[in-house]
């Protein structure tokens, strides 16, 4: 097992569920207004971190067995 991938993959993960933590805990009724607001930002973390991601697990081998599973 690769675990610089799985760290990677980990990684990612943990910023999209601080992402939604942080604009989930808004009340609902501020939801639309403040992601709305902050669509830049929020998209920029995740291309951002999605790009992080995808170099990381690009450098490493693949293991074509455990992605078919």
């Amino acid at each position: 097992m690769d675990t610089r991938r799985a760290d990677a993959i980990a990684e990612l993960f943990a910023t999209l569920e601080g992402l939604l933590i942080t604009y989930q805990a808004l009340p609902e009724s501020e939801r639309p207004q403040r992601w709305a607001a902050d669509a830049h930002r929020i998209t920029g973390v995740v291309a951002q971190q999605l790009s992080s991601t995808r170099s990381r697990i690009s450098s490493s081998p693949i293991d074509l067995g455990a992605e078919s599973a």
